[in-house]
């Protein structure tokens, strides 16, 4: 009796504990289709007269949370891919990781995307730029300065 006791107390650790590991996430879910706008802010000691960059991520970069992103399609530059969706625009915030996926979105076209700042660190506000969305999708960084 005392073996069977053991055994089950045993495999309800275990039940435990992996449930709890698929509900902790140790960073951000892998990228899979569409466009995954990411969020940073850096502090420099000469930020640019733009404060918001869309571009790729500086070396001491840190992801920010709760950044307004939005995109509308612009020119498409050829069939859609197999994993394409059909939205031609799209609104989100960025999570705890500094992301926002938009999975739907139609791919290989122009999209315009823009990052509103301003409610988080109102010293960055808004910018907005084109971007080539290839076949399969992409990921757009956004950057903000902050003079340190």
């Amino acid at each position: 009796m005392r073996r069977l006791q053991t055994a089950f107390l045993l495999l309800l650790v275990v039940l435990v504990l992996s449930s709890c590991a698929s509900v902790v996430q140790m960073g951000p879910p892998p990228f899979q289709k569409g466009i995954r706008f990411w969020s940073f802010y850096d502090v420099v000691d000469q930020p640019p007269a733009i404060p918001i960059h869309l571009m790729s991520i500086p070396p001491g970069a840190v992801p920010i949370s709760e950044i307004l992103n939005q995109g509308t399609i612009g020119f498409e530059q050829g069939p859609p891919s197999p994993q394409s969706g059909n939205d031609r625009d799209f609104i989100g915030e960025t999570d705890k990781f500094g992301i926002s996926d938009h999975l739907n979105i139609r791919d290989n076209a122009n999209w315009t995307i823009s990052a509103e700042y301003s409610f988080v660190l109102p010293g960055c506000g808004f910018n907005q730029s084109t971007f080539r969305i290839k076949s399969g999708g992409d990921t757009v960084f956004a950057v903000c300065y902050l003079k340190g």
